[in-house]
């Protein structure tokens, strides 16, 4: 059986960086949402949930890229052939941005969110949502120009 699947696979087996991503990812779309939360309520309760969460997402954000680097550089039998690098920048932007997101957390309550908890969150997503499509477009069939090389599974 042939099949063109878009699923990375380092030596016979499947990538895990991307399940410490998503869960990264999904801890950084959390923290706005409780953000916005904090914003038109001002309950302290959404504070201390945005404070673990950006925490939470920026922990397994770095652990999924010592993972990646790792089945990056030190596996070298990937089988998709197709240039990863704008994705890894954008992962390491939003990274970067949660960093700072979660430093700003750390003041007191309401200066902790707004503005500049709300704002730094907000670009984290954006850049997450880039991110997104920039896989999305390095996993797409010929006609976006990524080829994706077949291979016959066993």
């Amino acid at each position: 059986m042939t099949v063109a699947d878009p699923i990375v696979y380092y030596a016979g087996r499947r990538a895990i960086y991307p399940l410490f991503a998503a869960f990264a990812a999904s801890c950084l779309v959390a923290t706005l949402a409780t953000d916005i939360t904090y914003w038109k309520t001002a309950d302290y309760f959404w504070v201390d949930f945005s404070d673990w969460l950006v925490s939470a997402g920026f922990v397994s954000g770095v652990v999924a890229l010592v993972i990646g680097l790792i089945e990056t550089f030190a596996i070298r039998t990937p089988v998709i052939d197709a240039p990863t690098w704008p994705y890894g920048v954008a992962l390491f932007v939003a990274l970067v941005l949660a960093f700072f997101d979660m430093m700003v957390h750390t003041r007191d309550v309401w200066t902790s969110v707004v503005p500049w908890g709300l704002v730094l969150s907000a670009l984290c997503v954006f850049v997450l949502l880039v991110a997104a499509v920039i896989r999305r477009m390095e996993d797409a069939p010929v006609a976006s120009g990524v080829i994706v090389r077949e291979e016959k599974l066993e």
